[in-house]
């Protein structure tokens, strides 16, 4: 089985745009910030090139990984937010 995800849009335009000035942020947000959009480019880029693992076992593997990098970047997406300005 196998699936496509396509990005029409440009979702990380304000990070791209900002990034020079990120140390202008307390610590530590500058480097949960980072990490945060790193993670997110990397889920990304994980769905669109996505090609068919040559087994069943693999292909579990390759999702609960996925899996848990969407539950890492959204619990991280919080603490950013809890911390506030």
């Amino acid at each position: 089985m196998a699936f496509t995800v396509q990005l029409s849009q440009e979702y990380f335009w304000v990070y791209k745009h900002n990034a020079s000035r990120i140390g202008v942020l307390r610590h530590p947000r500058p480097q949960m910030v980072a990490t945060f959009y790193t993670q997110c480019f990397s889920i990304i880029e994980d769905l669109t090139n996505a090609t068919v693992p040559p087994s069943a076992q693999q292909s579990l593997t390759r999702l609960q990984e996925l899996l848990n990098l969407f539950q890492n970047t959204t619990q991280l997406g919080q603490q950013i937010v809890a911390l506030g300005a």
